[in-house]
């Protein structure tokens, strides 16, 4: 009998891991096309099949809604290695949080201190999307606002949370400033909250990426249709990020997804970004899209960026990357083949030029230009003490003419005569986009204006039009300084110096940085005290900070003697406008009323109380009215003036971190309260 007994719970155990595994997302399910359903009009197997397998459990809830069904849905480690070591046992060797299918995580988790932008958030994690080096990238439904979303998972070290709150502030700036209607194609950011002291970003959903769609298409050329939008969809995105003085640094297919299977596009992955006023690594961009500049170690700027976008350009229509090279010796080596030697000056500017070119002896010397020569496989070798993979070719192409003119034009039927002319104009825009020198490499605004993008014949002497943004340079005293920052963000200075010498972990730092951002402030990431080096924030983010604080001073210029609130938004002003004006109205009326009452009642009480004297009476009437005006004042905040009171804003309480606040309920916000973490 037991034997029995022991084998029916195997069989069990067995199934309801089907049942489970057909449950999941990565199962072997998929649900019927429309090609199925026609075969057999009359039986909607579709829906039969879904209530069996993906929507079993949902089946069994209704059966009986008071029964936990999570207690025999087995949760699945989705983190490998899975086997706890760190952080309370919830990081792995690795420093990674373990994820578990059908785990919640968010602000809204009981027992979990978190925190984040917003309160109350539940995330239900269903599958793994990505790994790296940076952490782990998850599925997961927001049961707050139903919709599925994508949640990157920082390890739990140092330098990643706060390369983490740089991407959250690239992200948010994008969003909120400089790409707020989306026409940039930049990812949207959703929400980030600290789990567990992991940093979490949460973004939309999106599709597959450009290097998954060219793995289906066989690595083949797309069409040039596609190719022509998803490259000028690109180039939109370029353009704010260069007018804002961004640099995304890690520009490749993998980090161009798609929009639902369409042709719109979306450029993700900021973790590697910086601004151009704080360029922050040298070891920067994947290797295949590496630009020169920063292999030869010279100063970087946006145009980087325009260098991967010239790879990618090309890949589109080779199929694989135009230069995989399996080191930085062997990526100068092919730009070489192909492009020519690079020009001398960025030779000579270059930091890490020795390392890969030798000076020529004055009998090797053409020209007075002709300085460098470029070490061979084995000098390079001897001089580095490393070994070096030999070279290999994966295409026949040698030169930008024989991709240009030689590679696969896949058009419709109505563009078959004009091959030629797109051919000529694609080979124009590849060497303008693959330029050695920076300087002279193409911006993105031009590029959206070149022929081979705007579909027109390419003039035989097409020039480029002018940028409206050169290449910048940011000489000192152009951007904040660390006190100007803590003046913002402290005001107080016995506050101000506990930030500047305090010790972080990741929830302080979290809640620093994400408050410097409310206030349009980036810190810097590269001390584990985020006031120890001068802010990041870019010039052109101080222009609009600049600029919304002026229109704030102007309507409260000309809203004076209003009931105001410094230091919020101008729709935000008005409502608070409106609520205290009506708060002061109240307040007037119920004082008139009470003088009313006084000076028709002869007597302060009808049960036997004494008649209280003229004098008496206005006396109590005078501290009456005084105790009710302080508290509307205390209530109202700071920088208020009601009208009739005096503009040094005597009769006004303080709104701030530094003085009580008196708010609805009875409670005081201050210096004391826990609602001021600076203190």
């Amino acid at each position: 009998m037991s034997t029995t007994t022991h084998h029916h719970r195997k069989r069990f155990i067995k199934s309801d891991f089907r049942m489970n595994y057909l449950c999941s997302q990565d199962s072997f399910f998929t649900p019927f096309s429309k090609e199925n359903r026609s075969m057999s009009p009359g039986i909607d197997f579709e829906s039969s099949v879904r209530q069996a397998t993906i929507s079993y459990i949902d089946v069994l809830k209704r059966c009986n809604p008071k029964f936990d069904f999570s207690s025999i849905i087995t949760k699945r480690a989705l983190t490998s290695p899975s086997t706890p070591a760190h952080n309370d046992y919830h990081d792995n060797c690795k420093y990674d949080y373990i994820l578990y299918t059908d785990e919640v995580i968010g602000t809204g988790v009981p027992g979990v201190v978190s925190y984040g932008k917003k309160q109350g958030t539940r995330y239900r994690v269903l599958c793994l999307l990505g790994q790296g080096a940076f952490g782990q990238v998850v599925k997961c439904f927001d049961e707050v606002n139903k919709t599925f979303v994508a949640i990157k998972v920082l390890k739990n070290r140092p330098a990643y949370y706060r390369q983490a709150m740089l991407e959250i502030a690239v992200l948010q700036v994008l969003n909120e400033k400089f790409d707020v209607d989306g026409t940039g194609h930049t990812l949207r950011l959703l929400d980030h909250f600290v789990f567990h002291n992991h940093v979490c970003i949460v973004t939309e959903l999106l599709s597959i990426n450009l290097y998954e769609l060219m793995k289906q298409n066989g690595c083949r050329a797309l069409f040039v249709q596609l190719a022509r939008s998803i490259l000028k969809q690109l180039l939109e995105s370029l353009v704010i990020l260069f007018r804002n003085g961004i640099i995304h640094c890690d520009l490749k297919p993998e980090n161009v997804l798609l929009v639902d299977i369409t042709k719109k596009i979306k450029l993700i992955d900021f973790g590697s970004a910086c601004f151009e006023n704080s360029t922050l690594y040298s070891y920067i961009q994947s290797r295949h899209y590496r630009s020169p500049e920063v292999i030869l170690g010279l100063p970087y700027s946006s145009a980087i960026d325009m260098w991967s976008f010239g790879c990618m350009a090309a890949e589109l229509f080779v199929g694989i990357p135009i230069f995989p090279g399996n080191s930085e010796y062997n990526m100068l080596y092919k730009f070489i083949n192909m492009l020519g030697m690079p020009p001398r000056s960025l030779l000579d500017k270059g930091s890490k030029t020795t390392k890969f070119f030798r000076r020529k002896r004055p009998a090797e010397m053409k020209n007075k230009d002709d300085v460098w020569a470029f070490k061979s496989k084995r000098e390079f070798e001897e001089d580095n003490n490393i070994y070096t993979e030999p070279n290999r070719e994966y295409f026949s192409y040698k030169t930008l003419e024989d991709i240009a003119m030689k590679v696969t034009f896949r058009v419709n039927a109505p563009e078959e005569p004009h091959k030629m002319e797109m051919r000529i104009a694609f080979l124009d825009f590849l060497k303008r986009s693959l330029q050695w020198d920076p300087e002279v490499r193409m911006r993105p605004d031009q590029a959206l204006q070149h022929p081979f993008i705007t579909k027109n014949p390419l003039p035989s002497n097409y020039t480029l039009p002018p940028t409206t943004e050169p290449l910048r340079s940011f000489p000192p005293g152009t951007q904040l300084t660390t006190e100007e920052v803590l003046q913002k963000i402290a005001p107080n200075p016995a506050a101000a110096q506990k930030l500047r010498t305090m010790g972080y972990n990741a929830t302080t730092y979290y809640q620093v940085y994400a408050d410097g951002l409310s206030k349009g402030i980036v810190l810097n990431i590269l001390n584990s005290n985020p006031f120890f080096l001068q802010p990041m924030t870019p010039p052109a983010l101080i222009r609009i900070n600049q600029q919304e604080e002026e229109k704030k001073r102007r309507l409260l210029e000309e809203n004076k003697g209003n009931i105001l609130y410094q230091g919020i938004g101008s729709s935000t002003i008005q409502q608070e406008v409106m609520k205290n004006r009506s708060l002061f109205k109240e307040h007037s009326k119920k004082e008139e009323h009470k003088k009313q009452r006084r000076q028709t009642s002869d007597v302060f009480s009808n049960k036997g109380m004494e008649t209280l004297s003229p004098r008496t009476e206005d006396f109590l009437v005078a501290q009456s009215m005084k105790i009710d005006q302080q508290q509307a004042t205390s209530y109202a905040g700071t920088n208020i003036t009601l009208p009739g009171s005096t503009s040094d804003g005597s009769m006004a309480g303080s709104w701030s971190t530094q003085t009580g606040m008196l708010l609805p309920g009875g409670t005081t916000m201050g210096t004391t309260g826990s609602m001021n973490p600076y203190d």
